[in-house]
């Protein structure tokens, strides 16, 4: 009898185990488009150069759009991040002169080049993250930029 009651108490976990299976969805892919709310951010291409100071660059190019009818800048639509070996840059909002163009306000399904500027180290990779301006700054896009 006590086997009995034990073989039936296995079975019945086992039952519930096979029921307990992963229902989360697969990460979704990220791209170089993000888009949150209203909002598209397009990551373009990049390129290294040297600024005045001397120090070794990276300008990725990149096209926001507002989608919605009140006004807003890029800079309050997306947090922007760039990672070298798994390192998070410093993110500059001018080098020599250019700015970045993230304070300009647009609206009504306009669009705007912007930039985003990073001191670079040695590695020939640089990982760029679009993210949610939200806290927690959740990828909703990426492109991986090397030379």
């Amino acid at each position: 009898m006590k086997r009995f009651v034990l073989l039936l108490v296995s079975f019945v976990l086992l039952c519930s185990l096979v029921g307990c299976g992963d229902t989360t969805e697969p990460p979704k892919e990220l791209t170089e488009t993000a888009t949150f709310e209203d909002f598209t951010l397009t990551l373009g291409e990049a390129e290294r150069f040297t600024d005045n100071n001397g120090n070794e660059m990276l300008r990725v190019h990149a096209v926001y759009t507002n989608n919605g009818q009140d006004p807003y800048y890029a800079a309050s639509c997306f947090a922007v991040r760039a990672f070298q070996n798994d390192v998070e840059l410093d993110r500059y909002f001018s080098v020599d002169g250019e700015e970045d163009n993230m304070a300009k306000e647009i609206r009504n399904g306009k669009s705007i080049d912007v930039f985003f500027f990073f001191p670079l180290g040695d590695d020939p990779e640089v990982e760029v993250l679009i993210g949610e301006p939200t806290a927690d700054m959740k990828s909703i896009g990426k492109r991986v930029y090397s030379w």
